[in-house]
């Protein structure tokens, strides 16, 4: 596949009805932000039968839907991607409430890392937050063990499956409010698939 066909990223992402109005503005203005990246392919938003998703969102060309019966896991989230993405694709396993930096190089990600290395290769995404001020900080007490919030591996090219089923079986657990789950996605991931992984 040509460059060109795979630049930017795909998103793959829950999204939910939460009972907090708050938390539903931020889950809403994260999935805005991500819909107006340009580095952004499409967002591919996995709901289960009883979320209700805004008009808005629906009407969105750059939105594809996905369903389930109940939370998305990793190995869902992993299947949906050798089941919909074509060889080469980038794709980002990422939380509802994290949005990519409209700033980072997300539109040349597949030709500036993954392509030509010497092995397989993915990113840990650590979570950012940004001030009113715009500024942005990272706590760095997240590197004890809860850093990451998004994981972002490419499709191979060659048409071969993105995880091999051992592996996927190993993942059945959901991506998000899981204590623990970061680390033991990044162990499985470099044990079992020999990927190297990189942080950003």
């Amino acid at each position: 596949m040509a460059y060109e066909q795979s630049k930017g990223v795909h998103i793959i992402t829950q999204y939910y009805n939460d009972k907090d109005q708050e938390r539903q503005k931020e889950i809403d203005e994260c999935l805005r932000i991500n819909i107006e990246n340009p580095a952004v392919k499409r967002i591919h938003l996995i709901i289960e039968p009883q979320t209700e998703v805004p008009l808005s969102f629906l009407t969105n060309s750059r939105l594809a839907m996905g369903k389930s019966d109940d939370r998305l896991t990793y190995k869902a989230a992993f299947e949906y991607a050798q089941n919909t993405l074509a060889p080469g694709d980038v794709f980002i396993i990422l939380n509802s409430d994290i949005y990519l930096d409209p700033e980072a190089p997300w539109a040349t990600v597949a030709k500036d890392f993954f392509d030509g290395a010497p092995h397989r290769r993915g990113l840990d995404l650590s979570r950012h937050e940004v001030c009113i001020s715009g500024h942005k900080w990272f706590d760095l007490g997240c590197m004890k063990g809860w850093s990451k919030d998004g994981w972002c591996y490419q499709m191979p090219r060659d048409g071969s499956p993105v995880l091999k089923n051992e592996t996927l079986n190993m993942l059945e657990y959901s991506v998000g409010n899981c204590p623990g789950c970061d680390n033991v996605t990044s162990w499985v991931m470099a044990k079992y698939e020999e990927v190297a992984l990189y942080n950003w």
